[in-house]
Parts: structure tokens; sequence; C-alpha cells
């Protein structure tokens, strides 16, 4: 997969079905059920201390919002990002490293030893900090183990002891999968996923645990073919009650002929006659459009050429099955047209013998990821989007067990000012890492955060409008700031430590002394036609900010691409910079405005970047367009981080070398080394993420699409 395939992969699939609404015509959206939780249990974490615990709210999933709308929020990269067509290059030696199996305990070697180009064929993974995203859990055929698996590995946990560590089994390369199996006796796991359209051959590999390894397929296996290994979608779902008694059967469909207005229908059916028994006694559930987008400014909310858009999207069933013992079916449901359904996915239980709701698991703030009965039994094991894992007793409705040791996404992380914590930003919460073990140290509710450049303090914002400092080392709050009435999108640290300045959805940005939690002062507002056509007037939103060093500005960017200066200490706004509607996005035509989303401040250079375009840092004047370096090896990215001395960039491989990181000559962009990293073997669809060194240049960080942290070093 290129380099710009992977950027709009994820956008395409969206505008796919945007489109697909488009087609028919407009309407008035129905009146609709939303989704709601009635099962609250939260996952548990890591312990931690008393004395470092966030607020107690609940872990709210604010970015994870973000990123469901069709127009993106701004992603910061470190440097801006060229097109140049990559020259060829010869190929560059590969620095071959055994892998690390995850330590429970992590212990792992240090080094004191800077990364250069004279020592890199020496650089080694020393260890794996995560397990991955959930993509499926079963239960073995007897019952006593629960498999949670992701692209990276399987935890196997006892049933009969919950809390005891699971036991991991690391996969050789990734491998990103939608559907497995068990084998009768327990010992394989298939995993299997579709080739790309229009081909209908499944691909498949074959784990063996008892070896740890993959192994060729036998045909003469047998597995265990629980009904939820079905999925769902447009065509529906059908399935069959352990003893053959009972057949579910459940589907989207339309109301009328306009095509607009869908319902979800689900019967019961007796499976030897083909009797209708009952229908599942429970509304439709929908996925409206206030809950895959938010306001793009304060005072327009997002626009689009038809009405379609607002239609909600009808939730049906994605996976199914029937308990053992015949007497509760679960039904997991997800809106079959939204390219980021697992998203919006809860499960119902039903009664299997007259349909009606016994409980309702996960909600859009806690979706769920998969479930599975343990046999026997009417046991129910959930995972969630989140990592977490619970298993619950229906009868009792209670909560018997639960875990968290996988994590969603990573969505950014830094380092401490002296390197000695790792800061990783998941969807709906921030964890800080010890980067001498990667032991967690604390977890809190976040959507946004900074570091004091000065101090180890993390200032941390919320869902609900509130700000927190805490001091890392002695793990205490040392401020809290009141003042904004909804979600906190960006907070920024002055170079000296002594000021932080917050954004929010209502519309304000605010200036606070750190150590006191005092209000100083706003500043002023930011506005914007967004069409230029008279009447789409609104203030910005700014979902990023940065104090510029040695001087009296802050830059921030937000709504509509749209970057402002304002003076640190008055907060009167210097300069506004409006960019323009993109007629193509990504590669493709857009059917609604779209604007530009990177940005970057270059001090040095004075100088900002708006995508590839860049302005004076001091006046917002325009400069030009961004000018990559013209002897770029081919498949290697342009930017990265550079080694202390200053010789060598780390970059990300696409193409050819996707899942590599080139090793380049800063100077003269040589390709000197390649790092495997992941072996594809799905065409891409697990990849790098991001890049980083530690600040004294001793550690690579890497981080992949689906949440590990591999940590690289010099062999002690």
């Amino acid at each position: 997969m290129d380099l710009n395939t992977r950027r709009c992969l994820r956008l395409l699939s969206l505008t796919t079905v945007l489109l697909a609404h488009f087609v028919v015509g407009c309407s008035v959206a129905p009146s609709t059920l939303k989704a709601s939780a009635t099962s609250t249990a939260r996952p548990s974490s890591t312990p931690i201390p008393s004395t470092f615990t966030p607020t107690p709210n609940r872990l709210y999933g604010i970015l994870l919002t973000h990123t469901a709308q069709a127009t993106a929020r701004p992603t910061h990269t470190n440097t801006p990002t060229g097109t140049s067509t990559p020259i060829p290059s010869p190929t560059a030696p590969q620095i071959d490293m055994p892998g690390v199996d995850f330590n429970p305990d992590g212990n792992v070697p240090t080094s004191s030893t800077p990364i250069r180009e004279d020592n890199l064929t020496q650089l080694v993974q020393i260890a794996q900090w995560g397990k991955g995203s959930i993509r499926r859990i079963i239960s073995s055929p007897d019952g006593q183990t629960l498999l949670a698996v992701s692209p990276f590995g399987i935890a196997v946990y006892s049933l009969d002891d919950f809390q005891r560590p699971a036991r991991w089994l690391p996969f050789d390369s990734p491998t990103y999968f939608d559907n497995m199996l068990v084998s009768t006796d327990g010992t394989l796991v298939r995993l299997q996923w579709p080739q790309p359209y229009p081909s209908e051959k499944i691909e498949t590999r074959v784990f063996n645990m008892a070896t740890g390894s993959f192994q060729p397929e036998d045909k003469k296996t047998e597995w265990v073919l629980s009904q939820s290994d079905q999925i769902g979608g447009y065509s529906g779902l059908t399935i069959i009650s352990p003893d053959s008694k009972l057949r579910f059967e459940g589907q989207p469909r339309f109301l009328d002929k306009t095509y607009t207005i869908e319902i979800s229908e689900e019967f019961v059916y007796d499976h030897q006659t083909g009797e209708q028994l009952f229908r599942l006694k429970a509304e439709s559930l929908y996925v409206n459009f206030e809950d895959t987008y938010k306001p793009d400014g304060c005072d327009l909310y997002p626009f689009s050429p038809c009405g379609n858009v607002y239609i909600p999207n009808v939730m049906s069933p994605y996976r199914a099955a029937f308990s053992d013992t015949g007497r509760v079916l679960a039904v997991l449901y997800r809106a079959p047209n939204l390219w980021n359904s697992n998203q919006f996915s809860l499960l119902r239980i039903y009664s299997a013998q007259d349909g009606s709701v016994i409980d309702i698991f996960g909600s859009f703030k806690e979706p769920v990821e998969d479930f599975a009965f343990q046999p026997g039994s009417d046991r129910l094991l959930i995972a969630f989007v989140s990592g977490s894992i619970q298993t619950w007793d229906l009868a009792a409705h209670k909560l018997l067990h639960q875990t968290w040791d996988f994590r969603p996404s990573v969505t950014t992380f830094a380092f401490s000012s002296d390197g000695r914590y790792l800061i990783v930003q998941y969807p709906d919460f921030v964890e800080v890492l010890h980067t001498r073990d990667g032991a967690i140290a604390g977890r809190y509710e976040a959507s946004a955060f900074a570091l004091s450049p000065q101090e180890n303090l993390l200032a941390l914002g919320n869902e609900q409008g509130g700000i927190q400092v805490e001091n890392l080392d002695q793990q205490k709050t040392i401020s809290r700031m009141v003042g904004h009435t909804a979600v906190i999108y960006a907070l920024a640290f002055s170079p000296d430590g002594q000021i932080l300045t917050s954004s929010s959805e209502d519309c304000f940005i605010r200036s606070w002394d750190v150590h006191t939690g005092t209000f100083q002062h706003f500043f002023e507002k930011a506005e914007v036609d967004v069409v230029n056509e008279g009447y789409s007037m609104s203030r910005i939103f700014v979902y990023y900010m940065k104090f510029v060093p040695g001087s009296d500005q802050l830059v921030g960017f937000g709504s509509w691409g749209t970057a402002a200066s304002w003076n640190i200490h008055s907060g009167a706004k210097e300069y506004t910079v409006i960019s323009k509607p993109l007629e193509f996005y990504n590669g493709i035509q857009t059917i609604s405005p779209h604007f530009p989303q990177s940005f970057w401040v270059v001090p040095e250079e004075s100088r900002f970047y708006i995508n590839e375009v860049s302005y004076d840092l001091e006046s917002g004047e325009f400069i030009g367009g961004y000018t990559p370096p013209e002897d770029l090896p081919k498949g290697c990215g342009p930017e990265g981080p550079q080694s202390v001395d200053g010789k060598i960039r780390f970059t990300l491989g696409y193409g050819e070398l996707e899942g590599q990181i080139c090793v380049l000559g800063a100077a003269d962009q040589r390709l000197l080394y390649r790092i495997p990293v992941l072996s594809q073997q799905n065409d891409g669809v697990i990849y790098i993420r991001q890049i980083f060194l530690s600040p004294d240049g001793t550690r690579l960080y890497v981080v992949s699409r689906d949440n590990p942290i591999f940590v690289y070093q010099i062999q002690p």
C-alpha cells in the first residue's frame, strides 16, 4: 500500500458511505431510539498509586467521536509531508534482529549509548509494550479458558481464575483478521480474512497454541463452528441454536419505496417446522447525525449538499449466538453502512423463550467489539473496543470478572522533558508510562494533554471541560482549572512552564497560572466565512496550540483549516490565515467542502505550514509551498526524527518498504539501512503510524496502527 493510498483509505471508506446516501432522495429523519447502556461496569485498570488517581468521572470517548466525522480533525505531523517523485535507490542492507515476547514484568535492559550511524548494526528490539487491539474473543471448547486475540497474538485466560495473569502467545508476524475458529481439541486457532473484492476467497493462517507458532493447515482438522462466527451485513444474519431447535434471522429493511427509512427486523423460528415463534421485542436502534458528527465551529454546524446525510443509520445484527442452555440469545448490533461501525456497537440480551430484552451491554460511549458464551452455561464474555474484557452471570446480572490488558489504537504520544515518562493518548484516556520499563504510572480520563517543557508536569483536559495539572514525580494533582463548560480540544504550556492555555468546544481560549490554577484572561475570537458567501461566518474551534519560543506569540489551528496568532499577555488576535476549500481531498473529488488538516510550526525557520503551504510566522503572510528533498530514496518518507548527532534520520517506509523504517543520511538522503518492524500479511492493513526517538537519542519507539509500541536500542 503506497503512502497516499494509506492516508486516504479511511476517508475514502466514509466518502463511499456518504455517496450512497446522496443517491437517494432527501427526506426528513424519523424519530429514533438512542442507544444507551443499562450495564455500566467499567473496565478495571492496572493498579495505580492511590495518590495518583484521575477525577471520578467515566472515561468518555471524545476523540473517538472526532475521528468518526466526515470532515476529519487536524492531524499534526512533526514536519510537512511532500509529494515528490522518489528516485530509485540501491537496496540498503536490512538490520536483522530477533523479536521479543511481550514482557509482563516490564524488565528491559538499559543503555546509555545514543543511536548513531556507526552502531546501527547493534540495534536490537528490547520490548513490545502492548498486546494490540482486540479483534475476537472465544471460549475454548471445554469452557476452561478464554482466548482474546489481536493481530499480534493470543491472550489465554483461565475462566476458573480470571485474575491470574494471562498467558501471552505472540505471533511471529502481525495478522489482521475478521474471524477465527478453534479446533475441537482446543489446541489450534484458525484466523480468517477475505481477499479484497471482487474475490470471494478466504485467506487463513493456523496457529498452534502448544508450539506458539503458525503451521500449515491440515484439512482433516475439525473446528468448533460457533454460531457467532458468522458476520451479518446488508444481507442479514441467520443463526441456529446449539440444539438445532431455534433459528434467529435478522436484517435491515426499508419501510417505503423512497429508500430513506430503515428498520431492523429480527425473528425467532422453530427450525424444524419453519414456524415463526415471535419477533424480538425491542425497537430498532439508530446511529444519528449528532452521534457521528460534531460541530465544526462555534456558530456553524457541519453542512452538506443534501439532507440525506441527516437520516439515521439503522443498527442491525452483526453477530448473534444462543447460549448452550438455549435460554438466552445475544445479538451484537452495528450500522452496516458505517465504515467505523465498531465504534457504535452494543449488545442486547434477549430471552429465547419470548424475545423480551433481558439486558443491554455497552453504548456509544463504551462500544462492544465482540462477545462469546461460556460453553454449557449462560455466562457471557464481553470484549469492549476500549480493550477491557468482562465476564457476566446473566441470571444474577452480576459482574464476575474484568481485566484491561488490551488497548484501543494509539492517537499520539510524547516524552516528558527529562525523558523519564512516556505519555500515550488513546481515543478517550491517557496513560503515563515509565520509559525505563513501560510500567503504567497513571491513567486518566482525557481528551487532550500537554507536557511542561521545564518540569515533569502533565496537563489534562476532559470532555466535561475540566483541567488538572499533575506532578508526575510527586504523583499528585497540583492545580485544577474551572471555567470551561465543554470538551477540551487543546492545551499548551508556555516555554517557561508558567502559563497554560486551553481551548474548548465552548468557544473560548483561556490562559491560566499553571501552579495556582488562577484564570488570567481570554483570547480574542477568530472568525471565518467558511464558504465565502457572506452567510457562513463562525468562530473557529482551536484544535492545536503552540507558544513560539523567544516571543510573545501563541499560534493555533482549527476549524476549516484556519490558523491564528495571539499576543500571550493580552490575548489580542494578531492575524488570521483562512484556507480555501479543497476541490480534491487525498486524490478524490469532494462531495462537500473539505479543508486543509495538517499544521506545523517551524520556529527556527520563522514559518508555519498548513498542509504543504508555508506562511510567515510573525505576520501570517504567504511564503510558498513545501519542497521535499529531490534525492529521496524510493519507498522512503521525507521526514522523521534525527539522531542526536544530526547525521541520520528515521522515516516511514511505504510501497515495497511498507512496515519498515528507512535510515537515511541526514545530509544526502542516502538510504543506509532498513529496519523491518512489521512483516505484512494483509496488504499493509497493519502499518507503522509514528516513529519517535527518546530525548537523549538512546531509544527508538515505533507505534503501530493497532496499538503496540516497539522499543529499540543499541545492544547493551
